[in-house]
């Protein structure tokens, strides 16, 4: 990953071993310093001399080795580094299961029984000498050990309120077994998931959501000590756990996030800063943030899978928690991408039930996607426009509803909005003509805001000799025409209408109709 990101050439096969090398020359005994406190000369080196030098070692399989005869046979290498140490990071309980879930939800039978690993049996139980009734009691004990949250069973009482608990809990198997649950539900096309039958289940994916986010803006407090990498999954989320190192008062150090002031009341440890005060320096992502990133990109895909189904959808769009908290996801950089392209589909099956008036949690969306439009706002990219133009589209498809408030944006909308039908992406000029074309079936006074914004009409005009966006250029092109107080301003394109018109094309008749509009007194 590091050889990625500083584009070292591919043929560079060594890469892992010299980006070793360098770090611990230029960085190592900077970061046991400044960071952990620690005095470099101290320190284990991670590559002593005689570990550089290239030795050839006989293939082995890993447990066939014995330290004590390998460092026999190479004279001067050190036992301690007689082989490369495998990798200590945990691998993390309740993400895997998360991740096991969301494979699930594709098979045949997402609700068939996980199958856990067989635990032997204990030491001294004679087996033979059982009866199938103890066999069967000491599997279900087995069973139960392994997968405590047992398995969900559609229809049974009080199932359904199980679920929505469990994401409440503060054990991280719970969370994963839910989420991997509602995952399965909500993606399953035999049966048909009504979140409104899952008391509170907005509310505690909301908390799923909010938990991810408290790491990306990197306001959690607590977390994993430096040099312990192994997490109790099972513990609660709420202990309170030192960020990095505990070092001793008296330490007068300063700087960003590792200053520790004397305290002449507690001489014996003080606790530093989380590392996360130091962005883009090290790899800060703990078990914790790995964790809630785990759990968050199951939680969006929920939401989604739950969204396309119309009574869902209804439901999701009277969520302000849901909303508004989407809104500040989808507006920070810092948010996985496919969390952020997950959520915006939520916003698309959404929106065409949503009601985006002041007050309303559909008002939190629309102002997002006035700001999301913003081409100097950080994170622009064409998607990211394409995806939220189809978003006004939808909203505008009900002017009954939302007319009066994206009326109301229309000084700041409107120009991003014609900026777009100038682009190279069909699919993106596509979404901007869709939001233009709905905007231009409001009132009178709003078709005339639209006319008067600047190249508006000749980049409209323009798109007519295109076969695939001429019919909906047409018929905004229709729609301001109807407004009399427009009928002056595209008089001057008279000849160019009466050119379209005459030459066969799809949008012909819409265009004659253009020309009969101008010319009514």
């Amino acid at each position: 990953m590091v050889a990625k990101a500083l584009n070292l050439p591919k043929s560079c096969t060594s890469a892992a071993f010299i980006l070793r090398v360098e770090y611990e020359k230029l960085l190592y005994a900077y970061e046991q310093k400044h960071v952990w406190d620690r005095d470099p000369q101290h320190v284990a080196q991670l590559f002593p001399a005689d570990r550089v030098k290239r030795i050839a070692l006989p293939i082995m399989r890993a447990g066939d080795y014995d330290r004590r005869s390998l460092s026999s046979h190479t004279p001067g290498m050190s036992p301690m580094y007689a082989l490369p140490k495998t990798s200590s990071r945990p691998r993390r309980q309740a993400a895997l299961a998360a991740t096991n879930a969301v494979a699930s939800a594709v098979s045949d039978d997402p609700y068939g029984f996980p199958v856990f690993p067989k635990r032997s049996r204990l030491t001294g139980l004679d087996e033979a000498s059982l009866s199938p009734y103890e066999e069967q009691i000491i599997d279900d004990e087995i069973v139960n050990d392994n997968a405590p949250h047992g398995v969900y069973v559609p229809g049974q009482p009080g199932e359904k309120e199980r679920v929505v608990s469990a994401l409440w809990s503060p054990m991280h198997d719970d969370v994963a077994w839910a989420l991997g649950t509602l995952n399965a539900l909500s993606f399953d096309a035999r049966n048909v998931f009504v979140a409104q039958e899952f008391p509170g289940i907005l509310d505690a994916l909301n908390e799923v959501l909010n938990r991810y986010l408290e790491d990306v803006m990197r306001k959690r407090s607590y977390g994993v000590a430096a040099g312990i990498e192994e997490l109790d999954l099972n513990a609660p989320r709420d202990i309170e756990m030192a960020a990095v190192d505990i070092r001793h008062a008296g330490h007068d150090l300063t700087g960003p996030g590792i200053g520790v002031s004397r305290n002449p009341l507690h001489e014996e440890f003080l606790r530093s800063s989380s590392l996360q005060q130091y962005p883009n320096l090290f790899n800060l992502a703990d078990p914790i943030a790995i964790d809630r990133q785990q759990c968050a990109t199951v939680a969006v895909n929920v939401l989604r899978n739950m969204s396309f189904c119309p009574r869902n959808a209804a439901y999701l769009a009277l969520s302000p928690q849901i909303l508004g908290i989407s809104a500040v996801m989808i507006s920070n950089v810092g948010v996985g991408a496919n969390l952020r392209e997950g959520l915006v589909d939520m916003w698309m099956n959404v929106s065409p039930v949503m009601t985006a008036t002041p007050g309303s949690p559909g008002h939190t969306v629309l102002m997002a996607c006035v700001k999301l439009l913003d081409p100097f706002k950080e994170g622009a990219e064409v998607t990211r426009f394409t995806n939220i133009g189809e978003v006004l589209a939808r909203l505008a498809a009900s002017p009954e509803r939302n007319e009066a408030a994206i009326v109301s944006s229309f000084p700041e909308l409107l120009p991003r909005v014609v900026d777009m039908l100038s682009g190279r992406n069909r699919r993106y000029v596509s979404a901007g003509l869709a939001a233009l074309c709905n905007f231009s079936a409001f009132d009178w006074p709003a078709r005339d805001a639209i006319a008067r914004v600047p190249r508006c009409l000749d980049r409209l005009v323009g798109m007519l000799s295109d076969t695939e966006f001429a019919p909906r250029a047409a018929l905004t092109l229709l729609n301001l025409a109807e407004a009399p107080n427009n009928r002056s301003v595209m008089i001057t394109h008279e000849a160019a209408l009466v050119e379209f018109a005459m030459t066969p094309s799809p949008a012909a008749d819409t265009v004659a109709s253009i020309l009969f509009d101008l010319s009514d007194d």
